[in-house]
């Protein structure tokens, strides 16, 4: 007798040998696998925080370049004029037209044309002589309908023709930006607002 037949279930054993060996190399590969898939992901890792430095400095460039811009408030030139003006309607197509330039100072910030077109304009020119600082820009219908008024007259300084022959002021206590915005909106009216 053998050793081999001593063993009552001898393929049985030989199956457990085949699956222990197999087992084993089965082991080493996976240890390895295991080594090389370690360096696949210490490489996958570097390159995810590769990624994800490169991603943050995207968003914080896209991030500091949009808050410039929302930090530039616009400059507001308010206007003063009569709604009933033989002019009105000729000064609102200007107006849209400014607007639609989207004009900005030299500094980059927009300028919006604020109106104040109230059912009064009498009253509304009246409040000017208590607080001539409260607008940037103000338009006549003619010069007729300038104020006797010496301090008045005084803060409105000079007129310059508009939509034709319409004077219209800046008074003199605007102030620099302000006033830059409402030279251009001027300069523009008097090459756009026809006759």
């Amino acid at each position: 007798m053998t050793a081999y037949d001593s063993f009552p279930n001898h393929r049985g054993v030989a199956r457990l040998l085949l699956v222990a060996v197999a087992r084993n190399r089965v082991g080493l590969g996976a240890q390895r696998e295991a080594k090389g898939n370690m360096y696949i992901t210490a490489i996958s890792i570097q390159s995810m925080h590769r990624l994800a430095a490169v991603l943050a400095a995207t968003i914080l460039v896209f991030v500091t370049s949009s808050c410039r811009h929302e930090q530039a408030s616009p400059v507001v030139v308010h206007v003063l004029r009569d709604t009933k003006a033989t002019f009105a309607a000729r000064l609102r197509k200007a107006d849209l037209q400014f607007a639609l330039t989207k004009p900005r100072l030299r500094d980059g910030r927009p300028i919006i044309v604020a109106t104040n077109e109230g059912d009064s304009f009498a009253y509304l020119f009246h409040r000017l002589s208590s607080s001539p600082d409260s607008e940037e820009l103000i338009i006549l219908d003619s010069e007729a309908d300038i104020p006797h008024d010496a301090a008045v007259q005084k803060q409105l300084g000079t007129p310059r023709p508009v939509c034709g022959t319409h004077p219209a002021f800046i008074p003199a206590g605007v102030e620099a930006q302000p006033r830059e915005a409402t030279e251009l909106y001027l300069r523009f009216l008097s090459e756009h607002c026809g006759t």
